[in-house]
C-alpha cells in the first residue's frame, strides 16, 4: 500500500501509466483532461538538490526527462 492509501497491483499501475502516457485518455475516453494530466505530471515543490514534489508524484530531478 502507498502513502496515499492506494493498494494496486502491477496491472493497475500499468494501466495508470499509460492513462498518463495518453493525455488522460484511457480506452478511448477522456477521463482526465490533458489539463490535468499536464499539471499533475509538472513538479511545484522542491524537495531537495535531487527531488521534487506535486500531485502526489515524486519527481527525481537527475532525470529531468524521464516524466515530463
Amino acid at each position: 500500500m502507498g502513502g496515499t492509501g492506494l493498494n494496486l497491483n502491477a496491472e493497475a499501475i500499468m494501466k495508470l501509466g499509460l492513462l498518463y502516457l495518453n493525455d488522460g485518455i484511457y480506452d478511448g475516453v477522456q477521463i482526465l483532461s490533458n489539463t490535468f494530466v499536464k499539471g499533475a505530471l509538472t513538479p511545484y515543490a522542491i524537495v531537495d538538490k535531487d527531488t521534487s514534489y506535486g500531485y502526489s508524484f515524486w519527481f527525481k530531478n537527475k532525470y529531468p526527462n524521464v516524466i515530463q
